[in-house]
C-alpha cells in the first residue's frame, strides 16, 4: 500500500511530528489528544547518529485522528436521529464503530432505515472541503443499509 500511496508515509510521519512537537494531535474539530514517545532514539554506530524511528506511541497518533473523526461522525448521526426523530430513536438499539442497530415494526423500517441512511450521510460541519475540488461543501460518506429479521438474514438495501 506505501508503494501505491507514498503519501500515507508522509502524513503518519507528519501526525507523529506533530504529537512530538506539542504533545498532542489536534482532530479537525479542535479536540486535542495527548500522546508521548512517539519516536524513538537509536545511535547507530555505523552510520555515526542518531537515527528515528517510529516509538511505541507512533501507532496510537497515526491512528487517533481517523478514529475519531469516525466517533464524531456516528456521534453526530445519533444525536441527530435522538434529537430530530424520536420515533426512529427509540426502535435504535446498538451503535458499535460505523454502525447503528435497530429493531423496529414491519411498519416502520422503511422509514427508519432511510432516515437513518439520510442522516449517517449528512455532510459533516468539522471537515469543509475545497471549493475546486467540486464535491461539496464539506466531507460526507457513504452509508448502506441492511434489513433481516436476524443477524444472519441481513441483506442489503438497495439505494
Amino acid at each position: 500500500i506505501f508503494n501505491r500511496f507514498p503519501s500515507i508515509t508522509k502524513w503518519q510521519w507528519a501526525t507523529c511530528e506533530e504529537a512530538e512537537t506539542y504533545g498532542y494531535v489536534t482532530a479537525p474539530d479542535g479536540f486535542r489528544m495527548h500522546f508521548h514517545d512517539v519516536f524513538a532514539y537509536q545511535f547507530s554506530k555505523r552510520e555515526k547518529r542518531w537515527i528515528r524511528k517510529f516509538g511505541e506511541a507512533a501507532k496510537e497518533a497515526i491512528a487517533a485522528k481517523p478514529q475519531h473523526l469516525a466517533m464524531t461522525f456516528m456521534a453526530q448521526a445519533l444525536v441527530a436521529l435522538w434529537e430530530e426523530f424520536p420515533a426512529i430513536a427509540d426502535g435504535l438499539r446498538l451503535s458499535i464503530h460505523d454502525d447503528i442497530t435497530g429493531e423496529w415494526g414491519e411498519d416502520m423500517i422503511e422509514l427508519a432505515t432511510a432516515t437513518v441512511r439520510e442522516v449517517m450521510n449528512r455532510p459533516m460541519k468539522c471537515l469543509p472541503l475545497p471549493p475546486a475540488w467540486g464535491m461539496g461543501t464539506h466531507l460526507s460518506i457513504a452509508s448502506e443499509a441492511k434489513v433481516g429479521r436476524n443477524w444472519g438474514s441481513l441483506v442489503k438495501l438497495k439505494e
